[in-house]
């Protein structure tokens, strides 16, 4: 790299990291969109082109007006910078808009302070990304649409123009910018795919649920914006697994540990603790295939690290009862505690509430909760 494209390099990202600490989101314009996305493979950036393949040459040719979204690799920062063409100037309707999110979800590259995907679903369509034949990289055929669906479901929603339950009159639809229903049909018919009629949210979150896809259910009450809709789905989840559960005691509680707390062999300090508070019920290691149900399934802390881009696996289940409202305190007690010895880490993942509690239970018993392509450890 000449040394005026470096000194270039090492502005943009100082202005971009600014920028970043709001954590609101992060977008390029670029002038000559094709060349930067040349730039990212020259730099070896792991990236997809998010959706709307067919649409992609007319948007980079600025024949059709719009964003295009992808999703890159944790850490890619300073080669996105070098990715940049040197000559960027030109006003606003001269170029094209990049919205970017990371796999991580960190250093701002969110969706509203959240990963746009949960972690290991995110890396998972960047280790099975494609080369387009026309010259970027795509989400693999066998996860796009799975991917673009839970982007009208959780992501859009209401605002797909889709009803939001099966009987609800036209009425009820939100206005969309497109018609996303149709786009969604015309985008299986040229995957190859045969999707079932997806006329409402919840048939998407059904179908979801079915490709192993839909959003993990300790995830629903954390997503930004709640409304009508995330209310109705965290709702109907909940019943389903009382239903699966009638007898389970209100106090119940699970908490998972982490890799980090084997290796420094703090797990019977944990159940100690617990003891202490409560009744420990079980101490169960978990098996591979468990381990990639957790990993896939439950929100975990989105299982990283904290302080480094690293996975943090699940490790034990504790089943334990606890007073009530006692979970959180006893949880951010034990943090702390080994944190104060061995610096910051996540260490372990409770449970909020007997629903999760119910939810994980399910998790590590039930073989109806698949796992794409994972293997254990990924």
């Amino acid at each position: 790299m000449n040394p005026i494209k470096a000194l270039l390099t090492r502005l943009r990202l100082a202005r971009w990291r600014k920028k970043l600490k709001a954590d609101k989101g992060f977008s390029l314009r670029l002038r000559n969109p094709a060349a930067f996305l040349q730039g990212l493979a020259r730099e070896d950036v792991a990236y997809v082109v998010l959706r709307w393949y067919d649409d992609v040459p007319q948007v980079l040719s600025r024949q059709v007006v719009d964003d295009i979204d992808l999703l890159v690799e944790h850490g890619s920062l300073p080669r996105i910078a070098a990715a940049m063409p040197f000559f960027n100037l030109g006003r606003k309707a001269q170029k094209v808009k990049f919205d970017l999110y990371s796999d991580s979800g960190r250093t701002g590259l969110s969706y509203r302070q959240l990963p746009y995907y949960p972690p290991v679903r995110a890396r998972h369509l960047l280790d099975r990304r494609q080369l387009d034949p026309r010259g970027w990289y795509r989400i693999a055929p066998a996860d796009y649409l799975p991917a673009l669906v839970y982007h009208l479901t959780y992501h859009k929603r209401q605002a797909s123009g889709l009803r939001m339950l099966p009987g609800d009159s036209d009425a009820s639809r939100q206005t969309a910018k497109k018609d996303y229903r149709q786009r969604l049909l015309e985008e299986a018919r040229r995957e190859g795919v045969a999707l079932p009629p997806l006329d409402s949210l919840l048939e998407c979150h059904q179908w979801l649920l079915e490709q192993a896809w839909a959003i993990p259910f300790d995830l629903i009450r954390r997503w930004p914006d709640q409304d009508a809709w995330l209310d109705h789905v965290h709702a109907l989840e909940t019943a389903r697994l009382h239903t699966r559960t009638p007898q389970a005691p209100h106090n119940l509680v699970i908490l998972v540990t982490r890799q980090e707390t084997r290796e420094h062999q703090h797990e019977q300090h944990i159940v100690d603790t617990l003891a202490r508070h409560g009744t420990v019920l079980q101490r169960q290691p978990l098996n591979p295939d468990q381990v990639r149900r957790l990993l896939w399934w439950a929100r975990g802390g989105n299982w990283l690290a904290t302080k480094h881009y690293a996975l943090s696996a699940p490790d034990t289940l504790i089943t334990c009862q606890l007073p009530a409202g006692a979970a959180a305190s006893i949880k951010a007690e034990l943090r702390k505690s080994l944190s104060r010895q061995h610096g910051k880490q996540n260490w372990l993942h409770g449970t909020d509430d007997l629903a999760e509690a119910l939810y994980y239970q399910h998790l590590i018993s039930r073989d109806d909760y698949r796992t794409p392509f994972l293997t254990a450890g990924q």
